[in-house]
């Protein structure tokens, strides 16, 4: 019976031993399940962050549109500057006159 009782003492430290294992198992499981709701809110924070990130860019995309526009604008009427200082400066000496019909100046 001695033995026996020995048995039984060690049945009961490995029974023991494998209640504490599972704790510990079942406390690590919580903790990756916690990690884990973690990971999906930073995933959902990131995919908002994207897409925030793309409005923007789209927006900035249009603001460049909208300045090449302008820019054009701004070329176009310096442009139309350009041709009437042409038309203002005399041929012959570069004197800018009021004629204003690109030839000479009263001198010439």
């Amino acid at each position: 019976t001695e033995q026996l009782n020995q048995r039984v003492v060690a049945a009961e430290e490995r029974n023991t031993g494998l209640v504490d294992t599972i704790e510990h198992l079942k406390q690590r499981v919580v903790i990756a399940e916690e990690r884990d709701a973690e990971l999906v809110d930073t995933i959902e924070h990131l995919k908002q962050r994207v897409v925030i990130a793309e409005e923007r860019d789209a927006e900035l995309v249009d603001t460049i549109e909208h300045l090449k526009q302008r820019v054009v604008i701004a070329e176009e009427y310096i442009f139309s500057l350009e041709e009437k200082v042409v038309k203002m400066l005399c041929k012959n000496c570069g004197m800018i006159f009021s004629g204003g019909d690109g030839s000479v100046c009263r001198y010439h």
